[in-house]
């Protein structure tokens, strides 16, 4: 914004997206604003300037700004210009803010405008993204495009990232409480996934389950995203007909092959492994009705749908 039209909103007492710095701030205070005002809509920052809470007045400019070792605390992708604003009677500065695309950090933390005009610190939620690996080719551009997107605001939590060699699944798996959100990609490989439904059965854990869960439910029309070699037999997830009590019957003939096995197998040491692999499948078949009603009441979209639309259905609840 060029000078006169700083002047201007002085004389017009307009207080939007403008702060006011008189007679001083230390260098921290100013860093955080210029990162607050950039993750937001941007705006001005003006020296010499007293807001009262109902009128701009006309100070004079007493301090030097070290804009200079502002900026070296400052990411990059900062998008300002601190020019003179010269005014009749007074010295005066201002910063010009832009809004940025990627988020700005200040001394390695982001920061924003709260609804009272106050500057806190910009949370960065965590997104746990739950897929079956016959579906991997989906969670990559998921995870690509909110990366992108969300970039320094969002961290993108999923198993090839974070299980090391002989990591602790389970353990692994409980962690899915300790994130803001969970993205399911709901296909047929999922609803048969020993270790997707286990994840979304430790969810369901958590009171807040319902406000964390979000689905991407494929159909046919997602089939086109799979190369030819790799694309499972059937993609849709069936959860809308009928047929969706066919996964409940898929786990309750899970649930009795293990049993049976356990039945069968009478040296404790072999029976190590299988009673994990029980336990894991009755969690599983105790809840995996109430999850295909989720899944069908939660009327997700496809990925067709999500992809065509940007990711805005998505990115409007994980970046509010």
């Amino acid at each position: 914004m060029i000078p006169s039209e700083v002047l201007k909103l002085i004389e017009n007492n307009n207080r939007e997206n403008i702060y006011c710095v008189y007679p001083v701030a230390p260098d921290e205070i100013i860093g955080k604003l210029i990162s607050a005002l950039s993750n937001c809509v941007g705006g001005l920052i003006i020296f010499g300037v007293q807001d009262n809470g109902k009128k701009l007045r006309v100070k004079g400019y007493k301090f030097n700004v070290d804009i200079d070792s502002i900026k070296e605390k400052l990411s990059d992708n900062v998008k300002l210009t601190f020019l003179d604003l010269p005014h009749k009677t007074e010295i005066l500065k201002y910063i010009s803010i832009e809004k940025s695309e990627n988020v700005v950090f200040y001394n390695g933390a982001p920061y924003k405008i709260d609804d009272n005009k106050n500057v806190t610190e910009l949370y960065i939620k965590k997104v746990f993204l739950s897929y079956s690996h016959k579906d991997t080719c989906i969670a990559d551009l998921v995870d690509e495009r909110l990366n992108f997107i969300g970039k320094g605001r969002l961290v993108i939590t999923r198993d090839k990232r974070t299980l090391e060699y002989k990591s602790d699944i389970e353990k692994f798996m409980q962690t899915v409480s300790a994130h803001d959100y969970m993205i399911s990609i709901i296909s047929d490989s999922y609803l048969k996934s020993q270790g997707c439904m286990y994840e979304v059965s430790e969810l369901m854990r958590n009171r807040a389950f319902n406000d964390k869960l979000l689905t991407i439910i494929l159909s046919q029309s997602d089939e086109s995203f799979y190369s030819t070699d790799k694309k499972p037999e059937q993609v849709e997830a069936d959860v809308y007909s009928l047929n969706r009590f066919k996964y409940i019957k898929y786990w309750e003939a899970e649930k009795e092959k293990v049993n049976k096995l356990n039945l069968e197998i009478t040296d404790l040491a072999l029976k190590q492994g299988l009673v994990d692999e029980i336990k894991q499948i009755n969690v599983i078949s105790m809840n995996v009705a109430e999850l295909i009603e989720i899944f069908k009441k939660s009327l997700g979209k496809d990925f067709t749908e999500i992809n065509q639309n940007a990711f805005s259905d998505l990115l409007s609840i994980l970046l509010s």
